[in-house]
């Protein structure tokens, strides 16, 4: 039986090429242009936003800023309210714990109107 010979040399280039494909796919992957920046926002004291959360769900809140360890039992008596996606607050305080902002605020719509707590900036839009 006779089999196909084939060359050393087409063997490299066939490799050479699948080589440049890989390459060439492992770094144009992923193009960051259709991924958009988490804008530096400056809130205004006494002024009315929309709460947004960037997982399209309600927004908590809590009655101390930060995420620390709390034990079970507390983190029920912690939780203020859930607010719905879209709706309006007037922001009355903004603090920074650990690198991350949050943001006290009053909803004026909904179940939750006059009731006040604290949430992640990134919930304000």
């Amino acid at each position: 039986m006779s089999g196909i010979k084939i060359d050393k040399k087409i063997i490299y280039a066939i490799a050479g090429f699948i080589l440049l494909v890989l390459l060439y796919l492992m770094f144009s992957a992923g193009s960051d242009s259709t991924v958009s920046p988490q804008v530096n926002q400056t809130l205004n004291i006494g002024q009315s936003y929309q709460l947004h959360s960037p997982n399209r769900g309600d927004v908590l809140l809590v009655r101390t800023p930060g995420f620390g360890s709390r034990e079970d039992e507390s983190k029920e008596s912690e939780n203020v309210c859930v607010v719905p996606s879209g709706t309006s607050a007037t922001v009355e305080q903004e603090t920074v714990i650990n690198y991350m902002k949050f943001v006290k605020i009053k909803p004026t719509e909904g179940d939750c109107v006059g009731k006040a707590g604290w949430t992640s900036k990134i919930n304000i839009k």
